[in-house]
């Protein structure tokens, strides 16, 4: 079943299967978020949310979140690409939702916004 779900979410974010997917604007990416760092966080976090439970999004949303949260933390999603395009463990991604919140409760106030670099990036201790 597992792998049945793979195969169509890597279908859908392929375009061989038509599917609704959200269109959903992300919250950040070339400027720094007015909210900050947390305000970022939160919105993130919605969209992984929604992933782990079964909300469809397009191959860039997917990656856009993914690629944020573990550059940032350095805790894997459970995204993997196959020959057919990425896939994602839910079960992973909720596991690693919880690790995530335990690391911004904990580094949360040393993410800053790098305008040289276009991101979000840890300050050292």
């Amino acid at each position: 079943m597992k792998r049945v779900r793979a195969i169509t979410l890597a279908l859908i974010l392929t375009g061989c299967v038509r599917q609704d997917l959200r269109l959903i604007r992300l919250p950040v990416t070339e400027t720094e978020h007015s909210g900050g760092a947390t305000a970022v966080w939160r919105e993130y976090r919605q969209f992984a949310l929604g992933m782990a439970h079964g909300d469809i999004y397009d191959q860039y949303q997917l990656t856009s979140v993914i690629s944020f949260f573990e550059g940032l933390t350095g805790i894997e999603a459970g995204q993997e690409i196959s020959g057919l395009g990425y896939t994602l463990d839910r079960k992973r991604l909720e596991e690693a939702i919880g690790k995530w919140d335990v690391w911004f409760k904990d580094n949360g106030g040393r993410v800053v916004w790098n305008q040289a670099r276009k991101r979000y990036e840890l300050t050292p201790r």
